[in-house]
């Protein structure tokens, strides 16, 4: 959970202060975090030298540039075979390209790069715990949006694991931002209380599918979480993006009361220092 705002009356990386309120907050396992914009690398002057891309496609980029696997890339392998889009598949990472090649060329360099990738990825305890391939990639694609901190990885992947397992709700706003696109403008308690397949405070288990395109690192710890029993995390005032964890509900209260009186001191601006 990347920094983001308490998840109260609403939630937002840098708006007018939103109301605290124990009841509204319900217990989510976060008290703030904040969702990092997509990068794509500005288009070089025409020419037949190859150029770099880093991309982290969205989800309707991912639509648009396939809606179905290319030859040779086999859903089915890791259990997504009813997957709608290739998100979470298009490893990002950074691939040369020449002026005219075609989307379609870079999304294959994308799903060669997954299937290097996921290929050494040890499954044994992900498998122990009932997660096909597809389960870990969408763990892995939540820990890709809420992490800033590279070691907090697999503790956030255990939190998400601990909770699967206690039957508890993920409520993870990350989730509700990718169905509605939604990066900058606050999220109301209204819209947490929705019915909708990707708000993972009205529904239990995993979301429908990945809200991202996770790294190497990510889909290590999605497979390997921490062994540890912390069930919630809130953001440390004072730090840039790194968070307390706890397997107590009064430690979470806490921490969450600490956060939303360093936030207030700000101004209602998020306390963290990047």
């Amino acid at each position: 959970m990347r920094a983001r705002e308490p998840s109260t009356r609403r939630s937002t990386r840098a708006s007018p202060a939103a109301t605290s309120s124990t009841a509204l907050c319900r217990s989510s396992i976060r008290a703030c975090s904040e969702t990092a914009k997509s990068t794509t690398s500005a288009l070089p002057p025409a020419s037949s030298t190859p150029w770099a891309h880093r991309t982290r496609r969205s989800a309707r980029q991912a639509r648009n540039a396939s809606t179905s696997a290319p030859r040779g890339f086999n859903l089915a392998e890791y259990g997504a075979q009813g997957a709608d889009s290739l998100e979470g598949f298009l490893f990002p990472a950074t691939y040369e390209l020449f002026r005219n090649d075609r989307a379609e060329d870079l999304v294959q360099k994308q799903l060669d790069a997954f299937e290097q990738n996921f290929a050494g990825i040890d499954m044994s305890y992900a498998r122990s715990r009932n997660l096909t391939p597809y389960d870990v990639v969408k763990i892995g694609s939540m820990i890709e949006r809420e992490v800033q901190v590279p070691s907090e990885r697999p503790l956030v992947s255990a939190v998400i694991y601990n909770r699967l397992a206690a039957d508890m709700p993920l409520q993870i706003d990350a989730t509700i931002r990718f169905e509605d696109q939604n990066y900058d403008e606050p999220l109301l308690t209204s819209r947490l209380d929705e019915d909708t397949p990707y708000n993972t405070y009205t529904n239990a288990g995993l979301p429908p599918g990945p809200i991202g395109n996770p790294g190497l690192a990510s889909l290590e710890a999605a497979a390997q979480p921490a062994k540890v029993n912390y069930l919630y995390y809130v953001v440390k005032p004072g730090t840039c993006g790194e968070h307390v964890f706890t397997a107590s509900e009064a430690e979470f209260l806490d921490a969450k009361a600490e956060y939303d009186a360093a936030r207030e001191a700000a101004g209602g601006q998020s306390p963290t220092e990047c």
